[in-house]
């Protein structure tokens, strides 16, 4: 049962700044207490109280999602955490806050037994002031009551403190916000800078402050100013208005492919003492609908990109930094210049990514249907969250009001709704977004809400052409975006990455729709989820994985994911012509009104020669001239001296530093692949093997009575033998195979079926290593009834080893571990109608750690142009950014790269500096 939105009781609201500083802060990330509360008694026996024993209860450290833990893995309801915490030297003249970063999902906070307030939705961050509620000793209890059945939608609604919680204590005055709106003059080639500054005096008397900006640019000033004497009577909140000028000289443009960043520094003083800053960056952009096109700085642009939903199996909805760096890299790589986040607001840190390497964003906040209407106001607290506290994300260039709510026989009142929020917002909160609704009846319903929307948003799976066309006839003067597509006959879903590839690119013949800016699919990943529906295509399997990705849960890269990185990139084709020891290259530029379609600039052609140990014998790369769409064919010619490459790769390099594109050339078979495990069953056998960049596909060959079968192709990491015949003897190899021909065969292994109920084990997709803890993803098999994982810290010794269970589809967690101890295991399936028939799993190995490391990074090779260095590497999984160590004629040099999943950096140099050897190291961040 849904509840309304409580009025917050003895509580200052404001919201998180980006920075605070001249405030001391601490952060509650261990020792919390936690248990469920299935049949809610906790209010009733007043879990809250300071002085209730809580010794019984869960030790568990935050950020925590019950979910993630085997036994409350399908927990909805109420769950309970306190936490003890002591405030030394408190000052008096200071306020008290508690910061919660998001909570999944509704909660009431408590504060030393006392109710501090009640919030509906936890999506946001949120901030309380508790001075008057707090025990006059310095030792204080803080209790927050949990309850995650509130969800919306088909992703999963993941339940505890997904993010931090933070007691600080603040100047009465204080910057609460700064909101900044950055004008280009594209003729002038000069921008306007508003920002307007939000004050607030929590103190009993009138405050005289003075009021410093300083917005700078890559560490330069770029402007500055000083307000004097600004007076904030007691109790209240001002807003002052600063604005500056922009000259051409220091305005320099935020793109997708170019994403400048500027910094507003905002100083709080009395006379000659700083009381208060509050930084935040910003982009100066100019995004306009014009003759139904969007245009971006001036420039017409078509949009491609993905529905993302922000979670994984391993983490939840945490949102550690490797996985939306990530995420976003392989966005980037595969071609997207927008993402639509589906369907509720996401932490600044992200953001601030978003932000970095350059991505159109179409954010969207949660409603639910009994606020469908245009009375409530709770949709106007959602969207002023949302709004205030991502409003300076050049990133952002949209907002959405809901999702497929606007069948007025369900939603009556939507138009009302839809009519009176999107105004709301022009009007009190945000006048320089595009603001829509997205709807999935307007291609046929009469009064659709889509009509209040600055263009119309559109959910289709299948019927493109005749839904975009029906939509141009409806609403002739709007600018069609089709924020979701994808279709069940297209998509092959609910199977590995290896079967899982479209049978069509689904939006190919809608180009020459004039007034379609462009498409979205959904979705770029799989996600949990418990949705259900009368069709079987689109309902949920039982392993809880929503499949419609171009990578898994696990983020294991699908053959889809090579599809749509094609179907999205840049260019239409990269050829290469290879005769003798030279090669021509030929890139074929998008035409006008293909999708996506923009001017590249600053991008670059790379090119590699790579021998059998995956060293480059010769690397090379080409600043490409300006493309526009439309242009012709652009080819440069390479050169090469060399017999022993394996291969030749071509690189399309965008000014971000992604690869957008390639293609391969390969003068050899593979090397002949090597069989790591082989695990034998009842009448099964399977073959797990580390995969070569060096070959494309693998396949099995089984030979019994001078008959010699194959098995079909496969992208993955392992092929399966199955209904093999009992009794028969089995001679079984394994080959690889890339455009130039198939490898030799590896070593073969006997294998002789034996009648009997033992099965193969579950394949292994995820070996994720966390805090005192490891993850393991594992595949579903319809008869499973139970998975057992065993581990220890010794390979040879499996008797000591111990052993946990869990009847949870596709995710166990092991939890209680040593930090920095190797540990070893192995995962077994038992079926329902033979609970004790199974097989073990490869032994697999995983080290929990707390904390960031470095770990060494394999480079392919590098080369120096003037003053630019190329260095070509091999990704780490789970980083967030790399140490590059060069070393110079002039000393050692350190530079970072701040990514996760890319292969590619070009760095500026120091004028006239020579790169003798480079050196690359991964960071590695591993949360709780």
């Amino acid at each position: 049962m849904m509840m309304r939105v409580k009025v917050y009781l003895l509580v200052l609201f404001c919201f998180i700044q980006t920075f605070l500083s001249f405030a001391q802060e601490l952060n509650l990330k261990s020792d919390w207490r936690f248990k469920t509360d299935p049949n809610q008694l906790g209010e009733q026996q007043k879990w809250f109280s300071k002085v209730f024993d809580d010794s019984s209860w869960e030790l568990v450290q935050v950020p925590h999602l019950w979910d993630l833990q085997n036994e409350y893995a399908n927990f909805k309801g109420k769950a309970w955490y306190r936490k003890d915490f002591t405030l030394n030297r408190l000052d008096k003249n200071k306020r008290v806050f508690i910061e919660l970063g998001e909570i999944g999902m509704s909660y009431t906070l408590y504060i030393d037994g006392k109710k501090v307030g009640y919030v509906l939705a936890g999506n946001y961050l949120e901030d309380f002031d508790v001075t008057d509620l707090l025990s006059t000793d310095e030792n204080h209890q803080i209790t927050l009551e949990i309850d995650n059945t509130l969800g919306w939608g088909a992703y999963w609604s993941w339940g505890g403190i997904r993010r931090f919680v933070k007691v600080s204590q603040r100047n009465p005055v204080f910057i609460h916000r700064q909101e900044i709106i950055a004008q280009p003059d594209l003729n002038k080639q000069t921008a306007t800078v508003q920002t307007a500054i939000f004050i607030k005096n929590n103190s009993s008397k009138n405050e005289l402050v003075n009021l410093n900006q300083l917005i700078s640019l890559e560490g330069k000033e770029a402007v500055k100013s000083n307000k004097k004497g600004i007076n904030i009577p007691a109790q209240s909140e001002i807003k002052v208005l600063l604005k500056h000028t922009i000259n051409a000289k220091s305005l320099k443009l935020w793109h997708f492919d170019h994403p400048n960043l500027y910094e507003s520094k905002l100083t709080l003083s009395y006379a000659k003492t700083d009381i208060g800053s509050l930084t935040d960056r910003f982009g100066i952009r100019k995004v306009e609908i014009k003759n139904q096109q969007l245009y971006l700085n001036g420039e017409q642009i078509k949009l491609a990109g993905y529905n993302w939903v922000a979670d994984d199996r391993a983490t939840g909805s945490v949102l550690p930094a490797y996985r939306y760096k990530e995420d976003i890299d392989l966005m980037k790589a595969a071609g997207a210049n927008m993402a639509r986040l589906s369907h509720r607001p996401l932490p600044n840190d992200v953001l601030n990514y978003l932000d970095e390497v350059g991505m159109l964003i179409i954010s969207e906040f949660n409603n639910w249907p009994q606020f469908m209407n245009g009375k409530s106001e709770e949709p106007k607290i959602f969207a002023q969250k949302l709004i205030q506290q991502s409003f300076n994300h050049p990133c952002i260039i949209g907002w959405s009001v809901g999702n497929e709510n606007g069948n007025l026989k369900e939603f009556p009142d939507v138009n009302d709704y839809t009519k009176n929020i999107i105004s709301y917002i022009k009007k009190e909160l945000d006048s320089t977004r595009l603001v829509a609704y997205v709807s999935h009846t307007a291609d046929y319903q009469d009064n659709d809400a889509a009509q209040f929307g600055d263009i119309v948003h559109i959910n289709k799976y299948g019927n493109y052409e005749k839904a975009v066309d029906e939509l141009t006839k409806r609403y002739p003067d709007k600018a069609i975006f089709m924020s979701e597509y994808g279709g069940h006959a297209d998509n092959l879903i609910y199977d590995t990455p290896n079967n899982t590839l479209f049978k069509s690119l689904m939006v190919d013949k809608l180009s020459d729709k004039n007034n379609l800016i462009g498409y979205s699919i959904w979705t770029f990943n799989d996600y949990r989820s418990t949705y259900q529906s009368p069709n079987l295509a689109t309902a949920t399997p039982v392993h809880q994985n929503r499949q419609w990705g171009i990578v898994d849960v696990y983020r294991n890269k699908k053959r889809a994911f090579r599809q749509m990185q094609n179907f999205y990139a840049p260019v239409k084709a990269i050829a290469i012509k290879v005769k003798n020891e030279e090669a021509e290259i030929s890139l074929e530029p998008r035409s006008k009104q293909d999708i996506p379609a923009y001017t590249l600039k600053g991008y670059n052609l790379v090119w590699e020669l790579r021998d059998v140990n995956h060293i480059n014998l010769k690397t090379g790369f080409i600043a490409l001239k300006d493309i526009k769409p439309g242009d012709a064919a652009v080819k440069s010619l390479i050169k090469w001296s060399s017999s022993t490459a394996v291969c030749l790769k071509v690189s399309l390099l965008s000014s971000t530093g992604y690869s957008v594109k390639d293609t391969v050339v390969f003068f050899r078979e593979p090397l002949t692949p090597q069989i790591k495990h082989f695990i034998t069953a009842s009448n099964a056998a399977r073959i797990i093997f580390d995969r070569d960049e060096f070959a494309i596909t693998y396949k099995a060959y089984y030979e019994t009575d001078g008959v010699v079968k194959s098995t079909e192709s496969t992208t993955d990491h392992y092929v399966d033998l199955n209904q093999l015949i009992i009794g028969k003897t089995y001679k079984i190899w394994l080959t690889a195979t890339n455009s130039f021909g198939e490898s030799k065969a590896s070593e073969i292994k006997i294998f002789k079926p034996e009648a009997g109920f033992n099965s193969l084990p579950p394949i292994i997709w995820q070996s994720q290593a966390a805090s005192e803890a490891f993850a393991v993803g594992y595949s579903h098999y319809y008869s499973d009834a139970l998975y057992k994982i065993r581990y220890g810290i010794s390979e040879k010794d499996v008797e000591s080893w111990k052993t946990i269970s869990t009847n949870n589809f596709s995710m166990m967690r092991v939890p209680n571990l040593k930090n920095g101890q190797t540990y070893y295991y192995q995962i077994s399936r038992s079926p329902v109608f033979y609970p004790t028939a199974n097989q073990w799993s490869e032994v697999m190995s995983v080290t929990p750690y707390a904390g960031e490391f470095k770990k060494d990074t394999y480079v392919h090779g590098f080369t120096q142009q003037d003053d630019k260095l190329l260095v070509s590497f091999k990704s780490i999984k789970n980083a967030i950014s790399y140490e590059l160590i060069c070393e110079t004629d002039k000393g050692i040099v350190n530079y970072n790269i701040n990514k996760s999943a890319v292969s590619f950096a070009i760095l500026k140099l120091q004028k006239n500096t020579i790169v003798k050897s480079v050196k690359l190291k991964a960071s590695i961040k591993y949360e709780n």
